[in-house]
């Protein structure tokens, strides 16, 4: 798959970034696959929305077919947000590019 987040562990997300303690952001420490009971999530780094936005995938069966599921971090631009020109955030553009990059690699059945 395009753009997993690499087997760079443990590293923050956002790595490099910083972060606005008072709009609730912490630094999460995450493995490229994680398991939740039998389901395998992978993380996907889907940056723009913030730096550390994370899409992720994972594999569902029913009446024994397979289906991907994506559960998409956010495509959206925040309020105030400057795609140019953005001194808090230089390369914010070039990320949401990535972004829709990443998002169009993922093969998808059922969109979340």
């Amino acid at each position: 798959m395009l753009d997993v987040i690499p087997n760079l562990w443990p590293t923050p997300l956002w790595a490099g970034h910083t972060c606005v303690p008072d709009l609730g952001c912490r630094r999460i420490y995450l493995l490229p696959t994680q398991k939740l009971g039998g389901t395998v999530l992978v993380a996907h780094l889907t940056p723009g929305h913030t730096k550390g936005c994370t899409t992720w995938t994972m594999k569902v069966t029913e009446d024994g077919k397979t289906y991907d599921v994506v559960i998409i971090g956010s495509p959206n631009i925040n309020p105030g947000y400057d795609l140019i020109h953005n001194a808090d955030y230089p390369q914010i553009a070039q990320d949401y590019e990535r972004m829709w990059r990443v998002l169009k690699s993922l093969h998808c059945d059922i969109f979340l």
